[in-house]
């Protein structure tokens, strides 16, 4: 029923077609260090932390998603795949840290996942709870994966987006990241 089309460059014939600009986006990694004092970067510890409130954040990451955007899909599969992405994270699958900011009392307001490939970092998930915005909490956790990479020989970071997605277009670019490419998706629904 749904044929994607992943390209390079926009088609012009498709245009009714296009649900997605992703963008890759990348940065080398520099000697910046943490210095925080208000709230607790740790690894996720399901026997410590709300899973539940984990995943409800991990869905709300997802705001600009294409599976939320094409208004075909209409079985809440954009819930589906992100509930099943943090999954995989918590259990080492897709990801081999899902780092939380927490308060003092142990409350997630925001998290990062990371995936090690072989030169890099990747940032998989990361989103920030509405009522914790604006606190630094995202560029906290952007300067601890730069640490990590640090910390693991790695010298680059990069993360995918959504061209729709300003907020972290902008704050992706306000840390360092350069756009490496960007990718035209299109959905055509056979229906």
């Amino acid at each position: 029923q749904l044929i994607y089309l992943f390209s390079p460059v926009r088609i012009i014939e498709f245009e009714n077609y296009l649900v997605d600009e992703k963008i890759l986006l990348e940065m080398n990694c520099t000697n910046d260090h943490i210095e925080n004092e208000t709230f607790q970067l740790e690894l996720f510890d399901p026997n410590k932390h709300d899973f539940n409130a984990l995943r409800n954040l991990a869905t709300s990451s997802g705001e600009y998603s294409r599976f939320k955007i094409d208004s075909n899909f209409k079985n809440n599969e954009f819930v589906e795949l992100y509930s099943r992405w943090i999954t995989q994270s918590v259990e080492g699958k897709s990801a081999f840290e899902v780092v939380v900011a927490t308060n003092q009392d142990d409350e997630i307001l925001g998290f990062i996942t990371l995936v090690k490939k072989e030169k890099l970092l990747e940032i998989g998930l990361i989103a920030v709870a509405e009522k914790a915005r604006g606190k630094g909490i995202a560029k906290l956790l952007l300067k601890y994966t730069n640490e990590k990479a640090m910390s693991l020989n790695i010298s680059k970071i990069q993360v995918t987006t959504q061209g729709k997605n300003i907020p972290a277009m902008h704050l992706y670019q306000s840390f360092g990241f350069k756009i490496k490419n960007i990718t035209y998706i299109y959905h055509y629904w056979n229906i």
